[in-house]
């Protein structure tokens, strides 16, 4: 894919048991270009127009995402136990991404 089709995502995930927050930024100009392939891929799979189910229960994570790309904004906020395939799987490489180590 080109480069031409660049995107940011901004990403937190906080609640749980400890009450903590993980956040990163992805820019898609400054990631390697199989990073940002992936990445895109999983985004062009999630509706963001989805409403969001909160779950029932106690202690449970929220996500929180907001993309920018060709001009555009979406957000998108989503709960564990209750987001789509597609949505989790965008939110399971975003976490990662945010645990990896980060040059400095």
């Amino acid at each position: 894919m080109a480069r031409s089709d660049g995107f940011q995502i901004q990403f937190e995930r906080s609640g749980g048991l400890a009450g903590t927050s993980v956040r990163t930024t992805v820019d898609s100009a400054r990631i390697p270009d199989s990073d940002a392939n992936e990445l895109r891929r999983l985004i062009d799979q999630v509706d963001f127009a989805a409403p969001a189910r909160p779950p029932r229960g106690a202690d449970r994570f929220q996500y929180d995402i907001r993309l920018h790309r060709s001009g555009m904004s979406h957000s998108i906020t989503a709960y564990d136990g209750s987001m789509a395939p597609e949505l989790k799987s965008l939110t399971d490489w975003l976490l990662a991404y945010a645990r990896r180590p980060k040059a400095v």
